[in-house]
């Protein structure tokens, strides 16, 4: 990534941060695109700017620069020589959905999917993480189920079925519900004073909310 966008920076998320990887689990990495890079991907300021005049890039702007990102990517991927030695191949570039997508496989098999500008799983796979570190049982069941989906073809979103990670949250409420772990986004739970202390109060792309009891900042 660090050869096409050399100052935007990779973040993983999924399986292989949020503390429910198995064996048969892929690798997710989003490239959140510098400045510099998304300008030069949009071929100057003027869409690089929102409609406020605020200088700040518009949601339709970081979507067409996610688009030239991934197209960029994966073309990079298959022809430049100094990418050969990576090991990486691409698989398939999709580029008409909500999130822009490079699916490629590493010399060992291992799937890696590569999205642009798409920062919410990060903050999926912290809260992913926080229930994971409750108690040790909560990744082996989480394990188990998601290893039973795979082995049954049902956990491509794709597809038609349930990803991953929503068996993973279906497997959380259950735990709630049953008393096993408690709710991590419960805001009653503290005073509203104390929120910012123990999580994340900024909204992401202006809309999501993803605040969450940090056990670690509580």
């Amino acid at each position: 990534v660090r050869h096409v966008f050399p100052n935007s920076k990779p973040h993983f998320f999924g399986s292989s941060t949020n503390g429910f990887a198995t064996q048969l689990s892929d690798i997710d990495c989003v490239v959140q695109l510098a400045p510099s890079d998304e300008a030069e991907l949009l071929g100057g300021a003027g869409l690089a700017t929102g409609d406020d005049s605020s200088g700040r890039v518009s949601h339709k702007a970081r979507k067409i620069a996610a688009e030239k990102a991934a197209q960029v990517l994966s073309e990079a991927i298959r022809t430049k020589p100094e990418l050969a030695e990576s090991g990486l191949s691409v698989d398939e570039l999709i580029v008409e959905a909500r999130v822009p997508l490079v699916k490629c496989s590493s010399e060992e098999g291992v799937p890696i999917d590569v999205s642009f500008n798409n920062t919410l799983p990060l903050c999926n796979s912290r809260l992913l993480r926080c229930y994971s570190e409750l108690d040790k049982r909560v990744v082996l069941l989480g394990c188990l189920v998601k290893t039973w989906a795979k082995k049954r073809c049902v956990n491509d979103a794709h597809s038609g079925t349930l990803s991953g990670y929503s068996y993973i949250l279906l497997l959380i409420h259950y735990l709630q519900k049953i008393g096993f772990v408690p709710n991590l986004q419960m805001k009653e739970a503290i005073p509203e004073e104390l929120h910012p202390k123990v999580g994340d109060t900024e909204l992401v792309d202006g809309v999501h909310d993803v605040w969450f009891i940090d056990p670690k900042c509580a």
